[in-house]
């Protein structure tokens, strides 16, 4: 009976395994790569042009006055980046 029930749970513990791999689930953190491509993303749909990633923030010009605007890379979304450039260009007059 026991080496039933080890049997079972070896066969349970792979069909579990293989499950998870075949539906693309993963338990691994988010990569730099995978932070700056997202931030890139939100960039590019906000209206800003892409400078660069560093020590946890995101830099992107703005296309009318070409100053440098940053975000924190935690807060980055498209919408804020529509807000920063706005409030930019409002200050030059633009």
């Amino acid at each position: 009976m026991k080496i039933f029930c080890v049997i079972g749970s070896i066969l349970y513990a792979l069909v579990v395994a293989f499950a998870a791999k075949w539906v693309g689930q993963t338990s691994v953190p988010p990569t730099p790569e995978s932070s700056e491509s997202l931030a890139r993303l939100a960039v590019k749909d906000g209206g800003g042009q892409w400078v660069g990633y560093l020590e946890g923030l995101v830099y992107f010009n703005s296309p009318q006055t070409g100053s440098t605007l940053a975000c924190k890379d935690s807060e980055i979304s498209a919408d804020k980046v529509r807000r920063k450039i706005a409030n930019s260009d409002k200050l030059f007059n633009a």
